[in-house]
């Protein structure tokens, strides 16, 4: 296996970055370097592994960030094939070994996405897992959004061609949320192959419930709604119609007033979810313009 750099933001999650990292360090493959891009407000653990047979090393951020901590990561990386992952999940004993193999066999202008589950039963909803469970290629511009940035394996080449993560996207940024969206459909557009691989696995832990739920409701809408306006063009009205196929899926899903008086969550929770989409765009025409 060639050598890989993982990257991993993360901030104020020191349990859970701790087992997600041993998590990689116990796989059939390990990678050459695991890079920390920790925006934590708290005092900074050591991080497991350190020391040892892969280089694990941290690069400390005051500004927090998703994509803020993906791009510092990235620019500290040594490596060009850069796996990326987040903080909550933990990896299967394969994960790494089925990325860079499906990385290595596929065109050099692709991008692979992994599998990201929910890490078990238990309360709460999981947000942000796959529901594929078929190898898939998409190419071409696309209604959903194929791409997981939190479980992706790219050539450094992508970032070199089309820039990094928008720092104006995603969870602690302005607008928080589909940061691996607009990445997703910048590699699409620029004629780049996004590669599902279903048994490469990772799983979530990010559990969330009631209100806690509602927010982040809220900020993923948010995060879509401004990356739908960022690529909103006159003269293309595709992502016009990604808007409206979007927002007519949850109008759909709402029935608000009988559902909502019987006290039905799913139906608050859309609801909630179309306020943040259209709020979203509209903020990031009055801030940014109509071309981004």
């Amino acid at each position: 296996m060639l050598p890989v750099s993982v990257v991993i933001p993360t901030r104020d999650r020191p349990a859970q970055l701790h087992d997600a990292i041993e998590s990689m360090l116990a796989g059939a493959c390990v990678p050459a370097e695991i890079v920390v891009a920790d925006q934590s407000t708290g005092p900074l653990r050591p991080l497991p592994g350190d020391g040892g047979e892969v280089d694990v090393r941290r690069v400390h951020l005051t500004t927090p960030g998703l994509s803020r901590g993906r791009n510092a990561g990235l620019a500290a990386a040594r490596h060009d094939l850069v796996v990326f992952a987040d903080d909550d999940v933990v990896a299967d004993p394969q994960w790494l070994c089925r990325m860079v193999a499906a990385l290595e066999e596929a065109s050099p202008r692709t991008a692979i996405s992994g599998a990201v589950l929910d890490d078990g039963p238990g309360d709460g909803f999981v947000p942000s897992v796959t529901r594929r469970t078929a190898p898939e290629t998409f190419t071409g511009r696309q209604f959903g959004d194929p791409l997981f940035a939190g479980n992706m394996a790219i050539r450094r080449a992508a970032f070199d061609e089309l820039g990094t993560f928008d720092e104006r996207l995603g969870a602690g940024a302005e607008f928080p949320g589909a940061e691996d969206n607009d990445f997703g459909y910048r590699l699409l557009e620029a004629g780049w192959a996004i590669r599902f691989v279903p048994d490469a696995i990772v799983r979530h832990r990010g559990a969330r419930h009631g209100r806690e739920l509602l927010r982040l409701d809220w900020a993923y809408a948010r995060g879509q709604g401004a990356f739908y306006a960022k690529h909103r063009r006159a003269s293309d009205r595709f992502m016009l119609r990604r808007f409206g196929r979007n927002a007519r899926f949850r109008l759909g899903r709402l029935r608000t007033a009988p559902r909502m008086l019987r006290g039905d969550w799913t139906a608050v929770r859309e609801l909630v979810y179309l306020a943040g989409l259209v709020t979203g765009a509209l903020a990031w025409l009055r801030r940014h313009g109509r071309d981004g």
